[in-house]
């Protein structure tokens, strides 16, 4: 009781405790969507992640971690718990966010205020509110960085609790290994090269980040040795470089070129690959030559000629790049397909939460009466907005300049971090609007913690007037 009453006095102590009510409503607001489906949202994958968690079993294409969140954190009750939960971390994320940058008085006022503008005009409420380990990204993100950044500032408690939350969203999706690699490869080469502007970025607690992702990292293939007896990170990441290398045209070429002097399974079928690689079960090479496991030897042998052939990773890195700025501006509300009888995510629902089967068939997406064009126009000019606000502050060097620097380190982190978000998943899986849907409105929230110092907005004025008199002396 004396603890408790230690924690509650705290500055710092968790918001679950002082702050519980701005943590509890903007989490409401996060789960709005999924409240007016009358169910959380599903996505095809859904059912695998269900089934994964429920019966044990590592897939061969994902972790087997979120199943086990859902499966737990459910209950085996209600769905809504889960959603709710994820909204709970997410919710909290943003309220350290805006305690640590948000000038103005009544911050927790504005940050109530900023999620429900967030849940009106983008995709965030439809992230939080799907059954989809999606909504961890940004949870990482955030969480590696606040404890990067904060790490001095943050009492020894919540740290514990924050450490937690990070390793929980490392663990969820296979994607999540490279993006932090990539996210935190790119913040150290920026520390490296401008040293003087980066002191406030502290080598100890990157070190600190960097043992507690390798940390999570290691969890991934314990918990699938522990489940099957086998000690891997993941047993797919063949298939899917297989499957991405096909759409960037290198694999025909190289079949072409190396089935005369090499004797692969794939040869007999190289000029009849289907589009849908890894899921047409009927035409794919992958299923008609045994599947994942049996064409696994041969599938790396190509993927690692494939990188070492300067011709092909040329091909390769274009493509990549390409993708990537493709997958900036995709990013429309547009994969919420009903989910209906016959489905995966029916049939886990059905088989393992029996009671939820009748509110998933009354629900909207079931029924197929979402309709996104609203959201979808709304987000269009919320996003893009804040992309070209963001670069005039980040690149006209009066408004940088305005900004504080504590702020300026952490925001220009974050977007390396989305980056490496984007890049991954362009490059690694396939440009999908949810890809970019989990750190979009990552955007317009910086831009928001910029404009409450009045010495930006200030800048952001003078350098607006400043180019109009411009425009006038030159007409």
């Amino acid at each position: 009781m004396l603890l408790f009453k230690r924690l509650i006095k705290h500055e710092y102590s968790i918001p679950f405790m002082k702050n519980f009510v701005y943590i509890f409503l903007a989490s409401i607001f996060l789960c709005s969507a999924g409240f007016f489906n009358s169910f959380p949202l599903v996505y095809p994958d859904t059912g695998a992640y269900i089934f994964s968690g429920f019966e044990n079993l590592v897939l061969w294409d994902r972790p087997i971690f979120y199943g086990w969140f859902i499966r737990h954190v459910s209950l085996e009750e209600s769905l809504f718990l889960v959603i709710f939960v994820q909204a709970l971390m997410l919710s909290y994320l943003i309220f350290l966010m805006f305690k640590f940058y948000c000038n103005l008085k009544f911050w927790k006022n504005w940050y109530l205020v900023f999620i429900l503008f967030l849940v009106l005009v983008t995709a965030i409420s439809y992230q939080t509110s799907r059954l989809m380990p999606d909504i961890f990204t940004p949870i990482m993100i955030l969480a590696s960085l606040l404890l990067i950044f904060h790490w001095e500032d943050i009492p020894r408690l919540e740290r514990v609790f924050l450490a937690l939350i990070f390793i929980q969203s490392v663990i969820v999706h296979n994607s999540h290994l490279p993006i932090f690699v990539l996210g935190l490869g790119s913040l150290i080469i920026v520390k490296l090269l401008f040293r003087s502007n980066w002191t406030a970025l502290k080598w100890k607690n990157i070190l600190f980040a960097s043992g507690i992702f390798i940390f999570s990292t290691l969890l991934m293939p314990t918990a699938q040795y522990l489940v099957d007896g086998e000690f891997k990170i993941t047993k797919g990441a063949h298939v899917f470089m297989m499957s991405k290398l096909l759409e960037f045209g290198v694999i025909e070429d190289y079949l072409d070129n190396n089935c005369g002097e090499k004797d692969f399974k794939l040869c007999e079928y190289k000029d009849a690959i289907p589009v849908d690689f890894i899921w047409d079960y009927e035409n794919s090479p992958l299923h008609k030559t045994g599947g994942w496991k049996e064409n696994e030897e041969d599938y790396k042998q190509i993927i690692r000629e494939v990188i070492l052939t300067p011709k092909y990773f040329k091909d390769c890195v274009i493509n990549a790049v390409e993708a990537t700025v493709r997958q900036i501006f995709h990013f429309d509300v547009d994969d919420f397909d009903p989910q209906k009888r016959g489905t995966p995510p029916f049939g886990a629902i059905d088989k393992h939460l029996k009671k939820q089967i009748r509110k998933y068939e009354f629900a909207y997406q079931t029924r197929g009466k979402l309709e996104f064009s609203l959201i979808n126009f709304m987000q269009k000019i919320v996003i893009y907005f804040s992309m070209l606000g963001l670069v005039m502050t980040l690149f006209i060097k009066k408004i940088r300049q305005s900004i504080p620097k504590e702020l300026l380190l952490f925001s220009i982190a974050l977007l390396l971090f989305c980056l490496a978000n984007t890049f991954v998943c362009a490059s690694l899986s396939a440009v999908i609007s949810r890809y970019q849907n989990r750190v979009n409105w990552l955007f317009p929230t910086l831009l928001f913690l910029f404009i409450t110092y009045k010495p930006v907005v200030s800048a952001i004025r003078d350098s607006f007037w400043s180019g109009v008199e411009g425009r006038k002396e030159i007409n």
